[in-house]
């Protein structure tokens, strides 16, 4: 790869400009707008809808077992107060009406437990809360960048310090690429066998 990189930088040549405090300040601006400023709009944004995700599967899944619980416990009650009341005609009533509605509380108390179970493992399967931790940790690292940039686009600009800025700048997100290639990379699509 570095050799293709060089084969392509000679290829390109060099600028045809002056490399002064100007060139170096409009260098730092477009980094800062073009690149800095859209990352951390990327890693706000994937924060929020990483942590709006994992909290609606959590509270989804959750409620699901509620529901089951609490559809359970109605009927659990209801065949206690047919027990109870057994002589007496409601009883009766009561009992066939259980009766009917069987079929629909065993789908139901099965099949949301079971949505419930799948909402988790979509939740951890999909490690929003990691991914959040990692725009978030990212969030603050471009900042500082961005106050960085700020304090040396206000002062003399030297090329050395301007280099070093860039390189550090390629650093934090060459990081952030390496986390996002070790975490997915690992995460194979087969097919069942």
């Amino acid at each position: 790869m570095l050799w293709y990189l060089r084969a392509s930088l000679r290829e390109v040549g060099l600028p045809p400009t002056i490399i002064d405090g100007t060139y170096l300040w409009r260098l730092l601006n477009a980094t800062l707008s073009h690149e800095i400023k859209e990352q951390s709009n990327y890693h706000e944004t994937n924060s929020e809808s990483a942590r709006r995700i994992n909290h609606t599967l959590h509270h989804v899944g959750v409620t699901c077992f509620y529901i089951a619980f609490f559809i359970l416990c109605v009927f659990l009650i209801g065949y206690i107060i047919e027990l109870i009341l057994r002589h007496v005609d409601t009883a009766l009533s009561l009992g066939h009406a259980l009766d009917e509605l069987k079929s629909a509380m065993i789908f139901f108390t099965a099949g949301l437990p079971a949505m419930g179970a799948a909402l988790a493992g979509i939740r951890v399967h999909g490690d929003f809360e990691s991914s959040k931790e990692r725009s978030d940790v990212m969030m603050k690292a471009l900042k500082s960048l961005e106050r960085d940039y700020g304090a040396m686009m206000e002062q003399s600009i030297s090329l050395n310090e301007t280099g070093e800025l860039l390189i550090g700048t390629t650093r934090v997100m060459s990081e952030d690429v390496a986390a996002w290639q070790e975490l997915h990379g690992r995460k194979r699509l087969t097919l069942p066998a």
